[in-house]
């Protein structure tokens, strides 16, 4: 008897499952060349998503902003013209003044990798006006954002790598006004990429994990912005260093 309502009842919760399903609509939004990075955010503070879309590969390179509409709609896409061909693209309030800027590197889906991070400063309306570059000594890998000394800004985290081999982990801190200036500096060997920014052992700081070749490596944070202690995770024997980027960040 028990089986028997026990059986009932899961069929009444799985017949409700599929009535409950949910079903999309698309709706295709141009941009002057083939995206490159995409960030979401409420940029004109209005509590609708909007969009950010790299456009690399058009001439001249730009950022195209699509003003969410509701419903899921945009409105036609604003273009801001950048230096070189943007990549990826994140968005946070750098300046402190409530609204969400961007800030985006010129590397990793770049045809001419640079060493700048470029910064769109918010109005706080949707519309951008240019901020000041953060320049590393060498061509940028990735960067991730966080405020790594609890003070309140958003500080980057960097890699940036010589093209012999040799890259470095720069923390850029934040002045308050959407300003960097170097902080804690970690030389590796091996080229490095995909980091990421966060707690990971559960203390309040932020934590960095990054890949170097085929080793995944974490750095822990401390209050002062600091980077001091260090694990080094090792992959499966079947991974190599010649697994390709792609490959290793699966293994």
């Amino acid at each position: 008897m028990r089986r028997t309502v026990f059986l009932a009842s899961l069929l009444i919760l799985l017949t409700a499952g599929f009535a409950a399903a949910v079903t999309f609509s698309s709706k295709f939004y141009s941009t002057p060349g083939p995206g490159t990075g995409v960030i979401s955010g409420d940029f004109n503070r209005d509590g609708r998503p909007d969009l950010a879309v790299g456009n690399g590969q058009s001439d001249p390179s730009r950022i195209t902003i699509f003003l969410g509409t509701g419903g899921g709609g945009f409105g036609a896409g604003v273009d801001y013209i950048v230096s070189s061909e943007p990549s990826k693209i994140l968005t946070a309030d750098l300046n402190g003044d409530g609204a969400l800027d961007l800030i985006f590197d010129h590397g990793q889906a770049s045809a001419s990798p640079t060493n700048v991070i470029s910064v769109l400063l918010g109005n706080g309306d949707g519309t951008f006006r240019p901020g000041t570059d953060l320049v590393m000594p060498f061509v940028v890998s990735d960067f991730d954002l966080g405020d790594f000394n609890n003070n309140g800004t958003i500080d980057v985290a960097v890699i940036d790598c010589d093209g012999s081999g040799l890259c470095y982990m720069q923390a850029e801190m934040n002045s308050g006004a959407g300003t960097f200036a170097p902080g804690w500096k970690i030389q590796m060997t091996g080229q490095a990429h995909s980091i990421s920014a966060r707690d990971l052992t559960g203390d309040g700081n932020l934590d960095l994990v990054l890949i170097r070749t085929t080793d995944v490596l974490l750095f822990g944070g401390n209050a002062a912005g600091e980077f001091r202690t260090f694990y080094k995770l090792t992959p499966p024997k079947g991974c190599s260093a010649t697994c390709g980027k792609a490959a290793s960040a699966r293994c």
